[in-house]
């Protein structure tokens, strides 16, 4: 049985959806009035040595975690610094630092805007605005997830029209520090960087998506998603999938292992219960064949866990909001068969970075990942060009016909499993793919 791939037309009903586009408007306000101090709250420091080897420990079954997230309580209800302006403007400010971090980002359990005000948050000293969020952000579970800006501290700005009636609920319960270099790739010292964590990380031997070679494959780009996933603290990758109602129903097919965190090949209801604080940033590639930084992304935040299967390591979500027409995603066909075809492609982002893809010249081998005695649970692809890294995980195997056959567990060589998984990924071009026959 298959499915064949849809993409979104005019004619889906546009009622009451919306979406965030984010890290799409740049603004620019004052910090603080002058002589006005703004409240600072500065984390605890955390020991990135012991994460560290506590990643290196997990192997390669793992989301590519880049940060460690503290628990809070802070809002514009118990924390801040108030001001008004000559307008008649109220605005409220409050300044988040991570002592020593390469990154921040948060998850707010309560965040909720009137129309007409708006939500800013700076990187550093930065006078110009990297996000900004207004009602049209507003989500029916009243949470929020922010993608990582580099730089060890944030400014929230949140500002108030004068005469409005409504009071804004703003409030976070996870900051989360991240503690990965923007050079932890060694072969990666030269690629540019942009504000956000994971632009250039993956390996030299990748491919962008909008190069020549991969023009087949337009559709597809606009369907694979990148995830951040486990408390907003790792990055991993995810594919908008058809069913065989074709009734755009918004259900994301990724690796169990991105859902079950704790390793005990069972999805706990906590770690269902995360996939709530899920961000799904589609488009996010270059506009060319060069590593350009994206001129734009489409994200969502928030999705329901459906199902999952430990051995093939699948899992299927749903998200909470409907995509619509002008987003231009593509909803990606499958094929359920277990037949090996005669050569694949693959779409993914590794390490968080831009989408990439790699395609193999000769047919998967029907193979295994957790147990030798459970032979035909995955395919195991052997790439011609560009790899699979930490990152892309979840990533789908397509087929010659364009239509999904697997979803990415790892790359489980010994080279790379004798160093954490941390080897050389473009000496070994090997992914093990969950077979979606299953």
């Amino acid at each position: 049985m298959s499915a064949i791939g849809l993409c979104l037309s005019a004619c889906l009903i546009l009622t009451g959806l919306h979406s965030t586009v984010l890290f799409s408007q740049v603004e620019k306000t004052p910090h603080a009035p002058e002589g006005q101090k703004v409240q600072t709250l500065i984390m605890p420091r955390i020991d990135v040595a012991a994460l560290l080897a506590e990643d290196e420990a997990a192997g390669l079954t793992r989301p590519y975690r880049f940060g460690s997230a503290h628990s809070t309580d802070i809002g514009i209800s118990n924390s801040g610094t108030w001001s008004a302006t000559s307008k008649g403007e109220r605005r409220w400010r409050l300044r988040i630092v991570c002592p020593d971090a390469v990154s921040l980002n948060l998850i707010f359990n309560r965040y909720w805007l009137p129309a007409g005000s708006e939500l800013l948050i700076f990187s550093g000293t930065s006078s110009e605005a990297a996000i900004r969020l207004t009602s049209s952000d507003n989500r029916r579970s009243c949470r929020m997830v922010t993608l990582p800006l580099a730089g060890q501290e944030i400014l929230l700005v949140y500002v108030e029209p004068p005469g409005l009636a409504e009071r804004a609920f703003i409030n976070i319960e996870k900051v989360i520090h991240g503690y990965r270099s923007f050079d932890n790739h060694a072969k990666q010292k030269d690629r540019p960087r942009d504000e956000t964590l994971a632009f250039g990380d993956a390996a030299d031997c990748e491919n962008n998506v909008k190069c020549a070679v991969a023009g087949d494959w337009c559709r597809e780009r606009n369907s694979v998603v990148r995830l951040l996933v486990n408390d907003g603290t790792a990055w991993g990758t995810g594919v908008l999938i058809n069913n065989t109602a074709e009734d755009f129903t918004p259900y994301i097919l990724t690796a169990f292992h991105n859902v079950d965190v704790d390793k005990d090949q069972n999805a706990t209801a906590a770690e269902q219960l995360d996939t709530q604080n899920w961000c799904f940033d589609f488009k996010y590639y270059s506009d060319g064949c060069s590593n350009a930084q994206p001129l734009g992304s489409v994200g969502f935040v928030g999705a329901d866990y459906v199902a999952g299967f430990w051995q093939s390591d699948f899992a299927l979500v749903q998200m909470h909001d409907q995509p619509y027409s002008p987003h231009g995603l593509h909803f990606s066909g499958w094929n359920n068969l277990d037949q090996a075809p005669i050569w694949n492609f693959a779409l993914h982002h590794p390490r968080g970075d831009i989408m990439k893809f790699s395609w193999t010249g000769t047919a998967p081998l029907s193979s295994w990942w957790w147990n030798a005695n459970d032979p035909d649970t995955h395919w195991e692809a052997n790439f011609s060009s560009g790899t699979v890294e930490p990152g892309s995980s979840g990533s789908p195997l397509y087929d010659p016909q364009h239509r999904i056959i697997g979803q990415l567990t790892g790359n489980r060589h010994p080279d790379l499993e004798a160093n954490g998984g941390n080897g050389d990924v473009c000496d070994v071009r090997i992914g093990w793919y969950g077979k979606f026959s299953l």
